[in-house]
């Protein structure tokens, strides 16, 4: 299962590097400068989200929790709504549509689904300390 959320972490940052160069090469000739801080904004939440994502695979990979994984799909969740609502709304706003608020709705509940997976993940760390893999002991 952690595997997925490598590969998964691994696509997102790639394409957050790609659309941070693209925007910073190509859009910043063409978007107005508030787009251009939204894809900012969003290209910086897709990063550290992936790197998150990849973190939380080790820490499934050391405590084998499975609601840790679920965290990981939080985040990824997350990263599809937020950044990926930004990447629509500035392509929206180029082409000349109005603000469209159905896409506007996803950008919030991105943000929710990040809190949601951080909190997952805070209570599904076990807290003992001799805590192994082979002693799962009420941390389920």
């Amino acid at each position: 299962m952690h595997r997925i959320l490598y590969r998964t972490a691994a696509i997102f940052a790639c394409l957050s590097v790609i659309i941070g160069a693209f925007g910073a090469h190509f859009l910043k000739t063409i978007l107005s400068l508030e787009s251009l801080n939204s894809i900012h904004t969003a290209v910086n939440y897709q990063m550290i989200h992936s790197i998150a994502i990849i973190v939380v695979g080790l820490i499934y990979s050391h405590y084998g929790v499975k609601r840790i994984i679920l965290a990981g799909y939080f985040l990824i969740v997350g990263i599809i709504l937020f950044s990926g609502s930004i990447y629509v709304l500035a392509l929206l706003t180029y082409l000349g549509f109005e603000h469209n608020v159905l896409v506007g709705l996803l950008t919030p509940l991105g943000g929710l689904s990040f809190i949601i997976g951080w909190f997952v993940l805070l209570f599904s760390i076990p807290v003992e300390r001799n805590y192994s893999k082979g002693n799962k002991q009420g941390s389920e």
